[in-house]
């Protein structure tokens, strides 16, 4: 992305988007703060597809990251984190729980 979508991004502050990394890591997170000056996104993070990215990092009110702009290769709005997508295993900070039996 570049500094001509910064004014989409501000759209998005406070709205659950999935965002697809330039290195293939697809996020789903609530858009928390989008800085002009320092060319980044400020997320709190729902899960993701490279969870052991992660782990153990959970703070008082969900982890929050910071991506810069040119790291986002596209991001889409009002996508919900589905099953197949963000299962428990994939959240932030959360171990895969052990199947019993």
């Amino acid at each position: 992305m570049h500094n001509d979508d910064l004014p989409l991004l501000r759209d998005m502050v406070g709205r659950v988007v999935t965002i697809t990394s330039t290195e293939g890591e697809v996020i789903v997170a609530k858009v928390r703060f989008v800085s002009h000056e320092h060319r980044d996104v400020t997320y709190e993070l729902i899960c993701s597809n490279q969870p052991e990215r992660y782990r153990g990092t959970v703070g008082p009110q969900g982890p929050l990251y910071v991506i810069p702009i040119e790291y986002i290769s596209k991001v889409e709005a009002g996508n919900r984190p589905r099953a197949s997508r963000c299962n428990s295993s994939q959240r932030a900070g959360r171990a895969p729980t052990p199947r019993r039996g």
